[in-house]
């Protein structure tokens, strides 16, 4: 019986990960980014407190 596997597209999922923004200005570029990155539809984005 052969082997059946999903389409690739059907398997992939996409996340983005940040780090908090320090300045005003690294805040804006946050923003632009996410803004940018939206239309990819990501499953999730995370946050990363604490390092660094």
């Amino acid at each position: 019986m052969p082997t059946r596997f999903a389409e690739p597209a059907a398997m992939t999922h996409l996340s983005f990960e940040f780090y908090p923004p320090k300045t005003d200005d690294q805040r804006a570029q946050l923003d632009r980014t996410a803004a940018r990155l939206k239309g990819y539809a990501p499953e999730y984005v995370s946050c990363t407190f604490g390092a660094g």
